[in-house]
């Protein structure tokens, strides 16, 4: 998948950040090219680390009646500005002397004239669900929304907060609520469960939910590729006949050719390999064809490559289709057994994700250790986001995983998404993340 530099956010700035920081991030560009979609956010607390992250997210969403408005309502700042590598720039300036309340909002592309909205607060500092101008209010959402940037957060709470663009408003008008506050929702339904659900099972049940939601969008997503390599029955006969009909004078050599397919096949057994580790197609046996073929009398053997090259065309055609599929399924299990000891994850796009001991326990994923469930829930959530032009925000990434394993996340995740649109924004405590990303760091604070 090509990447879309424009989709990326060339800078944030922020001014009167609680009524006393200004902020322009990154501080400098990154040196090191790989890192040219990540950007480390630093600093003590009380700083403004996550309320950063809070407004990127709040500001950048195209859901209704989610709160996002509310939210850049009700946080003290002066003024937000995010731009794109494409010269777009999204803009929130607050229009009272307090930094609280009413807000006028923009979106600027190069060379247009800014779609601009005032979003207007109560007296408790809410934005109101039913616009007062609707015209310019859905004029302003579907500007923003053209943006085409898919957004998903996790929380230092570890709630996961996901935000797609509206492809047309007057179709579709929503609302959006956290993962975490759906776990919660839809277990408060559930008789047997008490009303007060705790930190503890809200975690378990997110990773169940990634977990899900990985294995659904994986089953979708090979579905579609395998339907547009898919070559029916007709086609196929169709073009065997063909290649039979023709009557084109070749030099034929037989004993080249011969060798050719037998190679060709010996390819295809082996590429077969990789997907049908992840269960995407069919282990394919050559040996089935090689005694046919080393046993075809030469006067046959022209006929029979007629006949068999158009099903072994329809090998490849799949396979290249899958290709990449494949490759993002082998980076994300792959990464993750890395990490893992005397356990490992299997994923078949028809089973599901399978979680193993050495032993040859299976286990559920809610019965990993905090650790070990919050790196698959950050790399589940990582996934999601590589089908289409993605920002990630994740704040502290090093909760709950040791010194080892903080050194090596975010070379994995960076690794995991290098051919693909997303772009990272961490914001951090750990001294074992930031110390390799010195140049690629913005210090927040005084």
């Amino acid at each position: 998948m090509a990447i879309s530099k424009s989709k990326l956010i060339s800078s944030v700035i922020v001014t009167g950040l609680f009524g006393k920081y200004d902020y322009e991030i990154p501080q400098k560009r990154a040196t090191d090219p790989s890192l040219n979609r990540t950007i480390f956010i630093y600093g003590d607390n009380g700083c403004g680390k996550t309320t950063v992250l809070r407004l990127v997210f709040h500001a950048l969403a195209t859901a209704e009646k989610a709160g996002h408005r509310t939210f850049l309502s009700r946080t003290k700042f002066r003024t937000l500005e995010i731009t794109l590598d494409n010269g777009t720039k999204v803009s929130c300036a607050k229009t009272g002397n307090d930094l609280l309340g009413t807000f006028k909002m923009s979106v600027k592309k190069k060379n247009k004239r800014p779609v601009e909205y005032e979003f207007e607060a109560d007296e408790g500092y809410t934005i109101p669900v039913n616009p007062t101008e609707p015209k310019e209010y859905y004029e302003f959402l579907s500007a923003l929304s053209e943006i085409k940037l898919s957004l998903f957060f996790l929380t230092d709470t570890r709630t996961i907060m996901i935000d797609e663009p509206v492809v047309n408003y007057r179709m579709q008008r929503r609302s959006s609520l956290s993962i975490s506050e759906r776990v919660i929702m839809e277990s408060r339904r559930l008789p047997n469960l008490d009303r007060n659900i705790d930190a503890e099972e809200v975690a378990r049940e997110l990773v169940r939910n990634s977990v899900k939601q990985v294995e659904a969008q994986l089953r979708n997503l090979s579905i579609r590729a395998a339907s547009r390599s898919e070559i029916n029955v007709n086609t196929l006969y169709r073009e065997i006949i063909k290649r039979l009909a023709s009557s084109e004078i070749e030099s034929f050599d037989t004993a080249t050719n011969k060798a050719e397919i037998l190679k060709r096949l010996q390819l295809l057994e082996e590429a077969s390999s990789r997907f049908a580790r992840f269960g995407l197609l069919p282990k394919f046996n050559s040996k089935q064809f090689h005694s046919s073929i080393t046993d075809t009398q030469d006067d046959k053997i022209e006929i029979m490559l007629k006949v068999l090259s158009p099903y072994l065309d329809s090998l490849e055609s799949k396979y290249k289709t899958l290709s990449e599929l494949q490759e993002s399924i082998g980076l994300f299990v792959d990464a993750i057994n890395s990490f893992y000891k005397d356990k490992s994850i299997r994923l078949d796009v028809r089973r599901g994700l399978t979680i193993r001991t050495s032993d040859g326990e299976i286990l559920e994923p809610d019965q990993l250790s905090s650790g070990e469930r919050q790196l698959l829930l950050l790399f589940c959530n990582t996934i999601l986001a590589i089908e289409k032009p993605s920002l990630v925000l994740i704040d502290e990434p090093e909760l709950s995983l040791n010194i080892k394993w903080q050194r090596l996340l975010i070379p994995s995740l960076i690794k995991f998404v290098a051919t693909y649109p997303v772009q990272f924004i961490f914001a951090t405590h750990s001294f074992e993340i930031i110390s390799k990303y010195v140049d690629n760091l913005t210090k927040l604070g005084s």
